[in-house]
C-alpha cells in the first residue's frame, strides 16, 4: 500500500496472542494428596462387657423328662440365648408370641419363663449344645454328631411330638430336603411313641413369614394333633396338621458386617 495514500502511517502489523504460563503455587499453598480416611468400625456393647468368645463358652440347659407332650428342638444355642441362659431369646424371635397367640399356653409368656413350661407338658433341647455366631460355625461331623444325640434323648424321654423349630434345623437333622411342614409321616420310633414335628423357623428373619400372627397356624395344629395323641379329640384330617402347599425358600445371604465389641465400661451394655 502506498503510504501517502495513509497519511503517511505504516500498515497495522497481526498480532498474536499467547496465553499466560501458568505460575506454580507457592509451596504454602499446595494441597497434598492424601487418602480417603477409613471409616471407623461400628462397636455395640452387646453382651455387657463380655467378649463373644467368652459368651460362646455359655450354653443351655436340656430342659427334658419322661411324659411331655412337646419338645421343641433347635439346631445350637445362639450368642443372645447363651448370654441370658434362655430358650429363644434372640431380638425379634416370635417364638413366645405365637406360643400365646395360638392357645398353647394360656398366658403371656417370655424367656425367663422357659423352665416353667415343663409343668405345661412343654420342653427344649437342641441339636448341637455348643454356642456359636451362626449355624455355619458348626462342622458337619459336630452336626452328624449332635443328632445321633438328640435320637437318643427322644427315645429315652419318649416326648408325644418331637417340634424341629426351623425348615433347615430339620434339613440338618434328616439330611433330607423332601418333606413338608406338620406331622411327618412316620413316628421317630416303631412303637409311634414319638411324632415328628416341622415348623417354619420363629426367627423374625423369616422373610416369608414376616409376623408372629403368620406362624400361629403351624402352632394352633400342634395343638389339634397333641390333643388327638391324648384321646381328647377325633384324628384331625391330614390337611389340618400338614401343610402340603407351605414352600419357604432360603432367604439370599446378606453381606456381613463387621462389628466390634465394646469392652468396658460395663455400664454401657444394651
Amino acid at each position: 500500500m502506498n503510504p501517502s495514500l495513509t497519511g503517511g502511517l505504516a500498515p497495522p502489523q497481526a498480532l498474536t496472542l499467547k496465553k499466560a504460563a501458568k505460575r506454580p503455587k507457592p509451596a504454602s499453598q499446595a494441597i497434598p494428596k492424601t487418602k480417603s480416611a477409613k471409616v471407623p468400625k461400628r462397636r455395640v456393647n452387646r453382651f455387657n462387657g463380655m467378649t463373644e468368645e467368652e459368651v460362646a463358652l455359655r450354653g443351655l440347659p436340656d430342659y427334658l423328662r419322661e411324659g411331655l407332650d412337646i419338645v421343641f428342638i433347635g439346631i445350637n444355642p445362639s450368642l443372645a440365648a447363651a448370654y441370658s441362659g434362655k430358650y429363644y431369646d434372640g431380638p425379634g424371635n416370635h417364638f413366645w408370641q405365637a406360643l400365646f397367640l395360638s392357645g398353647l399356653i394360656d398366658k403371656p409368656m417370655g424367656p425367663h419363663d422357659d423352665y416353667k413350661l415343663m409343668d405345661m407338658g412343654i420342653g427344649f433341647t437342641n441339636v448341637c449344645p455348643r454356642t456359636t455366631r451362626g449355624v455355619a460355625d458348626l462342622s458337619k461331623a459336630e452336626i452328624a454328631a449332635g443328632a445321633v444325640v438328640l435320637k437318643e434323648k427322644l427315645l429315652k424321654y419318649r416326648p408325644k411330638i418331637a417340634v424341629f423349630n426351623g425348615k433347615s434345623i430339620y434339613q440338618v437333622y434328616s439330611e433330607s430336603k423332601k418333606f413338608m411342614f406338620g406331622r411327618q409321616p412316620e413316628p421317630l420310633d416303631h412303637e409311634g411313641s414319638t411324632w415328628i414335628w416341622v415348623m417354619p423357623s420363629s426367627s423374625a428373619r423369616c422373610a416369608q413369614l414376616p409376623r408372629a400372627v403368620d406362624k400361629v397356624p403351624f402352632f394352633s395344629a400342634l395343638i389339634k394333633f397333641r390333643d388327638f395323641l391324648h384321646g381328647k379329640t377325633a384324628e384331625p384330617d391330614e390337611a389340618e396338621i400338614v401343610f402340603a402347599n407351605v414352600v419357604l425358600k432360603n432367604a439370599p445371604r446378606r453381606p456381613k458386617v463387621k462389628v466390634e465389641q465394646e469392652e468396658p465400661p460395663a455400664e454401657d451394655s444394651i
